[in-house]
């Protein structure tokens, strides 16, 4: 584990507000997205805009400010001074953006492939970012909405039989798959017969609150903060999530993890490549937003910045140009079926230049071809032991 260290830091702010109310369910057609807004500014927020959130909730006859009882044409109204107060502020953003129907199959994709369960999957293909993502996006192309639907219920109740069931469709389209590369057809062949041979085994682990689309966010959020003010001198001084009632708890204690610690994703990352952090100087605090200035600025804030996804607000130039604002000091963090093949992409992108870039030298090609195939026959030996047991329990 590496430890960064800094002499002397600065502190920042953050301000994070959900948008929606979703839990462990994936799949209300009326919200298929899950959002989570947060404002970061190096001053503090409370003490600067006390004064100005006293004068706009009393020219708008408001007790706080909430963006879904005010509605655009109030909105627009105090536009122009929140687009002051937070340039005053050096004020960034970062937004999390959840689809809700892709952790279904992603969650899929990892139970299969979890070599601690499955004996066809290697550690190398497990353990390895970059092999991990592209063996999870080939899985999920083959997964449809009915799969993501039925294996969610299997995941909740570890329903074997439901599994074998899924897997068995994911296999007849993975044979009928056209273009696909030999070895990777053959490896998701083998992780797949394995997982219709053996369901109870990859249902080891079954649903819990940690796979809902809230704590997703909040793991890419706190990985977001991290990547922005990793060697920049700013620590987090505050941090400030709007009351949570159903999953408080488990923020907290996933704050209390992540805080300390780092996966990076990078092209040769391993799954044991933990970085030691000091990104998080406080505690989490979770609020209800009457009274804090960060929590009502950022509720408004997200409210718009979703709502002009379809909407350029052409009738409301101060929320446009509000927005607009926003975007400009805006960081997004996706977890879709779009980010997973735009980033699978990428890694194969990056794989081809290494190799163009760096060749290797003969040798130590001949010996990583040697190491490969070393694995690979220690992998397919434990599937032709596992078929033999079978064969004599049967």
């Amino acid at each position: 584990m590496k430890k960064k260290r800094r002499v002397g830091w600065r502190r920042v702010e953050a301000y994070t507000d959900e948008s929606g109310h979703t839990g462990l369910k994936l799949f209300d057609t009326s919200q298929p997205w899950f959002w989570t807004g947060t404002l970061v500014s190096p001053v503090p927020v409370q003490e600067r805009g006390e004064t100005l959130l006293r004068k706009l909730t009393t020219f708008l006859g408001e007790e706080t400010l909430h963006a879904n009882r005010l509605g655009l044409e109030k909105i627009e109204s105090i536009a122009a001074p929140l687009g002051t107060f937070l340039k005053d502020i050096d004020a960034r953003f970062i937004f999390t953006v959840i689809e809700k129907r892709h952790l279904a199959s992603g969650k899929l994709a990892d139970t299969v492939l979890d070599s601690t369960m499955n004996q066809a999957v290697s550690a190398v293909h497990y353990g390895s970012y970059a092999l991990r993502l592209l063996l999870s996006d080939a899985i999920v192309e083959l997964v449809r909405p009915v799969d993501q639907e039925e294996f969610w219920n299997v995941y909740a109740n570890a329903r074997p039989d439901g599994l074998r069931s899924i897997l068995s469709r994911l296999l007849v389209r993975l044979n009928a798959f056209r273009g696909m590369d030999k070895k990777l057809r053959e490896l998701l062949s083998d992780v797949i017969i394995w997982g219709i041979r053996h369901p109870q085994e990859l249902l080891e682990f079954q649903q819990n609150k940690l796979d809902a689309p809230n704590l997703v966010a909040f793991g890419l959020l706190m990985a977001g903060l991290h990547d922005i003010l990793d060697g920049s001198g700013f620590k987090v001084g505050r941090f400030v999530h709007d009351e949570q009632q159903e999953f408080g708890k488990f923020m907290k204690e996933w704050y209390g993890i992540g805080r300390r610690c780092y996966m990076p994703t990078h092209l040769t990352a391993w799954i044991t490549d933990i970085e030691d952090i000091d990104t998080y100087d406080c505690e989490i605090e979770i609020l209800p937003s009457r009274g804090v200035v960060g929590l009502q600025i950022i509720d408004i804030v997200l409210w718009l910045y979703k709502r002009a996804v379809s909407d350029s607000m052409r009738r409301f130039p101060g929320c446009a140009a509000l927005i607009e604002l926003v975007d400009g000091r805006a960081q997004r963090q996706d977890h879709s079926r779009t980010q997973l093949a735009q980033d699978a992409e990428r890694l194969h992108r990056d794989i081809m230049t290494q190799r163009m870039m760096h060749p290797v030298e003969s040798e130590r090609m001949r010996r990583g071809q040697r190491i490969v195939e070393e694995i690979e026959r220690a992998r397919k030996q434990l599937l032709l032991l596992d078929r033999r047991d079978d064969t004599a329990a049967e």
